[in-house]
């Protein structure tokens, strides 16, 4: 009994580092969105943490290809699952993560671009939406026209992409190493005497 208890005293650094390890991907296909273009949304969302946690960190790649505009943005480090990520002063992006319990049900994703050019549309505001009543795409110049406005009617599909089980890294593994090596001297001591 004391050598589990033993077992159990000298592996936290083991078990903290697997518990630290959790790691979810989804991807999402966006619908066709119609306007005065033809576009559509694709993304892939990687969450470091429990899905519960809103603290547990995001990176976010979102793509847009169509008609009139084709652009990937890739966003990670200050993002969180449940608020603001800090890009600045002439970017702003959100996350919400929608759950059930612990499971992952969709994202509303927010970004909006001041000041930006976009495939030459002209200097402006762009704002991209993947939401709960679809997608939309509006750039605007400086004088507040819109020169690209689509939407779909229907969000579109997040799909959970299987993650493998983290690797040992050799720290790890020499630790899981020792431990069991000391754990069989003290049995075999407690034996011999």
């Amino acid at each position: 009994m004391r050598v589990l208890i033993a077992l159990f005293a000298l592996s936290p650094g083991l078990l903290s580092s697997t518990a630290l390890a959790q790691e979810s991907i989804y991807d999402y296909q966006g619908r066709l969105m119609f306007g005065n273009a033809l576009e559509i949304f694709t993304a892939s969302l990687t969450i470091f943490g429990p899905l519960t946690n809103p603290e547990s960190r995001a990176d976010l790649q979102l793509n847009l290809i169509g008609t009139a505009l084709n652009s990937s943005s890739n966003f990670g480090g200050p993002c969180i699952i449940e608020g603001p990520c800090d890009l600045g002063e002439l970017e702003d992006l959100k996350i919400i993560v929608n759950t059930s319990g612990t499971v992952f049900k969709s994202a509303d994703i927010t970004f909006t671009q001041y000041d930006s050019t976009v495939d030459g549309l002209g200097g402006g505001i762009t704002d991209f939406v993947i939401g709960p009543n679809g997608d939309s795409v509006n750039v605007s110049n400086f004088y507040g026209v819109n020169v690209l406005s689509v939407s779909s009617a229907a969000p579109g599909r997040w799909f959970e992409v299987p993650v493998s089980a983290p690797e040992l890294d050799a720290a790890s593994l020499g630790s899981a190493l020792a431990l069991l090596g000391g754990s069989l001297l003290v049995l075999r001591g407690r034996r011999s005497t």
